[in-house]
């Protein structure tokens, strides 16, 4: 009986750490607000413009509008601003840096990001004016050595505003079986937006 009984108890001690593995896993997830990616038919041309882009599908926060769109070998994303402080932090007149991070699986840890260096880099303001000024060039984080080729970027003025677009291939993030991925969009410290990002799957015919 007592052989049993250490039995059952061992048993329900390995059933409860692995749910309490699980949970913890997933934690980071939970508190996120949610942003869906819609499923593109052909690649996009990352050249910050954002008339391809549906607007009404964006996750607005902060007077920030992000939009994601995928196919099945890259993900895009589109960042602009609609509120005049916004405008201010994405086009650098804030002098702060802005850093979008994807997030390993679990939800918690940072894996890489991309950076516009504004805090030691001049900002987009000659660009709001002229279309044709500055196009500052992203720094990466988290990735040694130069640039990978099949990572794009592009932050410019469209219709007077800023405008960051990106493309990462797939193959460079952590999604959960669920087919999400975590996205931090940080101006600073004090402002940080958290999302969990749901790729798209292709139409069924």
């Amino acid at each position: 009986m007592r052989n049993c009984y250490l039995i059952r108890m061992t048993l329900w001690k390995a059933c409860a750490t692995l749910i309490l593995a699980a949970a913890t896993a997933s934690a980071g997830l939970f508190w996120r607000d949610k942003l869906a990616s819609l499923w593109s038919d052909k690649a996009i041309t990352v050249n910050a413009d954002d008339a391809d882009w549906d607007e009404s599908k964006a996750y607005e926060q902060e007077g920030i509008s992000v939009m994601a769109r995928n196919d099945g070998r890259d993900l895009y994303l589109l960042v602009t601003a609609r509120t005049k402080t916004a405008r201010e932090q994405l086009s650098g007149e804030a002098k702060q840096d802005l850093t979008l991070w994807f997030l390993k699986a679990d939800g918690k840890t940072r894996d890489w990001g991309m950076r516009l260096p504004f805090s030691h880099r001049q900002s987009l303001t000659a660009a709001l004016r002229d279309p044709a000024g500055i196009d500052p060039e992203p720094e990466l984080v988290g990735i040694l050595g130069e640039r990978p080729a099949e990572i794009a970027n592009r932050v410019a003025a469209s219709a007077r505003r800023p405008v960051w677009e990106i493309r990462v291939p797939l193959a460079r993030l952590s999604p959960t079986p669920e087919k999400i991925v975590a996205v931090d969009l940080e101006f600073s410290k004090m402002l940080t937006l958290l999302m969990n990002l749901r790729l798209a799957a292709p139409p069924t015919h």
